[in-house]
């Protein structure tokens, strides 16, 4: 949709149209936003704009001219949203809005698939952690837990050096940037001699490992 420097419509497409359908018959060429504002409060879409009609029209009125960056909300039908105001050459204000209800899904979707494989991780039975390309530790499950004595909260943004030995830290360094820098996708540590881990209290094991 687009308005003109003296907050009067120019235009707005059928997608707008559609979008506000019970409203569309006033949607023509030289409506004054005001009257949008007023028309579209009492139409019903939202229910804070029927608590307080001429409040919420007034604030519309004082922030109609102001641009904003790209807003997600959630419309009364469930669907979602992203909103923009852009000020135009000419003094005028374009409005955008972008259905996003599929995406919202689709992350939504993920969000869920990643919380059942984090608790399959951390349930599972083996040691599993997981560092950032600097060695610090962003997962700690909770055989690794069992395994170092340490509880995640106090490993989690922690150097990965902390669970080695000292003797093998900087070895440790150089084997972890080479496999970043490598194409390997995975690899037994094992197979170029013995590994060791540290607990929390100084002691330490023999451990076998993959990264």
């Amino acid at each position: 949709i687009l308005w003109d420097s003296d907050d009067r419509l120019i235009v707005c497409n059928q997608t707008f149209q559609k979008a506000f359908s019970s409203l569309s018959e006033i949607l023509v060429p030289g409506l004054h936003y005001k009257d949008w504002a007023w028309a579209y409060a009492k139409s019903g879409r939202n229910p804070d704009a029927l608590k307080n009609t001429e409040k919420w029209v007034e604030q519309r009125l004082r922030e109609h001219r102001n641009p904003t960056p790209p807003v997600e909300f959630q419309m009364p039908n469930g669907s979602w949203c992203r909103s923009s105001k852009y000020r135009t050459k000419s003094g005028g204000i374009a409005g955008l809005r972008v259905d996003i209800t599929k995406a919202k899904q689709i992350e939504e979707a993920l969000q869920r698939s990643e919380a059942r494989y984090s608790d399959i991780l951390r349930i599972a039975p083996e040691a599993i952690i997981s560092v950032d390309a600097d060695g610090i530790v962003l997962m700690f499950n909770d055989a690794a837990e069992e395994t170092f004595k340490y509880s995640r909260n106090k490993i989690i943004g922690k150097p990965l050096d902390i669970l080695l030995p000292k003797y093998v830290r900087g070895h440790h360094k150089g084997y972890l940037k080479t496999f970043i820098e490598g194409m390997e996708a995975t690899s037994l540590m094992g197979k170029r001699g013995e590994i060791s881990g540290r607990r929390r209290d100084g002691s330490e094991f023999p451990a076998s490992a993959s990264i």
